[in-house]
């Protein structure tokens, strides 16, 4: 930074140019033109940036003087500066992209930039030694979740409470066959019309009592008669309701502990952050399965594409600017963590910028930064709106299973008008037959009778030979 003294007392320097390294995090400072094709270009980057030695990376330190830098952090130290310095925007250079934090703190410690941004800072308004200016605070993080894999996993926990309840199942079945046979032992003798002696038919018959007896339906086409097999009529109905609220209550109760059940913590959870981050400090204390990766779309490829994590945490406003770039309808927004941290830029030392003013400035003209920040967060609300994770979609997973979106119910539906299409075809076409067999069965008669008279009457006629 290269300064002109204006002379006299208490009068201020004139920076001719401040020298501003900065790390690419969006929203708060990222480069614009180079926001669409990072993706694509990633992989080829790569292998580029691997024949290349040490030293040219060195000497190079990502130099972007021609980049087309956009951001929060932008617009808020910019104009911050040319207050409290008397710096017109062309005297601000955005010199040196840094590739990570490590690299953003060595351009500090190296005096290699003026201003270091974006970092979190402390309370004490100190950086490692030097000083930390602050300029806003971050209101929390988002947990982002692949929407099809978590409704997948909803039906899987619908179907394995389900399968979980086999033991009801089976042992109200082993307790109506029982009871059959009972009923069959006690009424056998005296009943044989309703219970016949032969044990097959007699047990099969007692059974089917049993079933609509359980159920409180009594059809009433097998009746116990004598007065024991009556009694044991009277309780076995009376055991039959708490089998069937038993039974009922246990596999409402299985689906309603799948259908409740969130995650309302990370614990043990894989989580894709990014590393050195503000989220990847909240995963660790969330005691989470952290996996961190260089940037969003390395996450976002880890849970959409390759599903090796279970959802994305990320800092609000950075969700924000991605969620809202790559505009994957998939992408849903399943938790909210409230954690505030302080972020700002940290600078050589408080005799080249006037620390004091960038602070009060930052601090008392928070309705300013607010609308700044507004403007780049905009869209984010009506995403979060259209693409969150609703309590209907997250907790309600047998709703899940009739989701007119879903590919089950699409094939399931297809299926079933398909089948139903069928049966009323085949119904209707046995009908038309059987009704064709019928008048074919009316009419031959009427025929075989007129053909009768006719050859009695032609042998009428007929004289026989002497």
């Amino acid at each position: 930074m290269s300064t002109i003294r204006t002379g006299g007392p208490g009068r201020q320097d004139i920076r001719k140019s401040v020298s501003i390294s900065w790390l690419d995090i969006p929203p708060y400072i990222y480069d614009e033109g180079g926001q669409e094709t990072e993706h694509k270009t990633k992989k080829s980057s790569k292998r580029a940036e691997g024949v290349a030695n040490k030293s040219d990376e060195e000497k190079r330190e990502l130099k972007s003087e021609n980049v087309n830098v956009k951001g929060i952090f932008y617009e808020i130290v910019n104009k911050g500066l040319q207050i409290c310095r008397v710096i017109p925007p062309k005297a601000i250079n955005y010199t040196t992209k840094a590739k990570d934090l490590q690299h953003l703190d060595q351009t500090i410690a190296r005096k290699n930039a003026n201003i270091a941004m974006p970092v979190y800072g402390s309370e004490d308004d100190k950086y490692g030694g030097y000083e930390y200016v602050e300029i806003l605070k971050s209101p929390g993080v988002v947990f982002i979740v692949n929407k099809h894999q978590t409704l997948e996993h909803s039906r899987n926990r619908v179907l394995h409470a389900m399968q979980d309840t086999w033991p009801v199942i089976v042992i109200t079945l082993l307790l109506t066959g029982f009871a059959g046979f009972l009923v069959w032992g006690l009424d056998t003798s005296g009943n044989p019309d309703h219970f016949p002696r032969s044990f097959a038919r007699g047990v099969m018959e007692g059974i089917w009592w049993s079933f609509v007896s359980m159920t409180t339906v009594g059809y009433g086409d097998r009746i116990p008669k004598s007065l024991f097999a009556r009694l044991f009529g009277i309780i076995w109905i009376l055991t039959g309701l708490v089998l069937c609220s038993y039974f009922t209550a246990t596999f409402t109760s299985a689906l309603t502990s799948s259908s409740i059940k969130q995650r309302q913590s990370l614990l043990g959870v894989k989580v894709a952050v990014i590393a050195d981050s503000h989220a990847y400090d909240e995963a660790l204390k969330h005691a989470a399965n952290v996996k961190d990766y260089p940037d969003f779309y390395k996450m976002y490829d880890a849970l959409v594409e390759k599903r090796e994590v279970d959802g994305i945490l990320a800092d609000i406003y950075t969700a924000s600017h991605y969620m809202d770039n790559i505009s994957d309808p998939r992408l849903a927004v399943s938790m909210f963590f409230s954690s505030q941290r302080s972020i700002g830029f940290v600078t050589g030392g408080s005799y080249e910028l006037n620390v004091k003013c960038l602070r009060n400035l930052f601090k008392y003209r928070q309705r300013d930064i607010k609308k700044i920040i507004l403007k780049h967060i905009q869209a984010f609300h009506t995403e979060t709106r259209n693409r969150r994770l609703t309590d209907d979609e997250d907790t309600d997973d047998m709703m899940t299973l009739l989701d007119g979106d879903s590919r089950w119910f699409k094939n399931t539906f297809h299926a079933l008008l398909i089948t139903f299409v069928l049966m009323l075809t085949i119904g209707f076409a046995y009908d038309s037959c059987i009704a064709r067999l019928r008048t074919q069965r009316l009419t031959a008669p009427n025929e075989y009778i007129v053909d009768s008279i006719k050859m009695a009457a032609t042998l009428a006629t007929c004289k026989p030979n002497r």
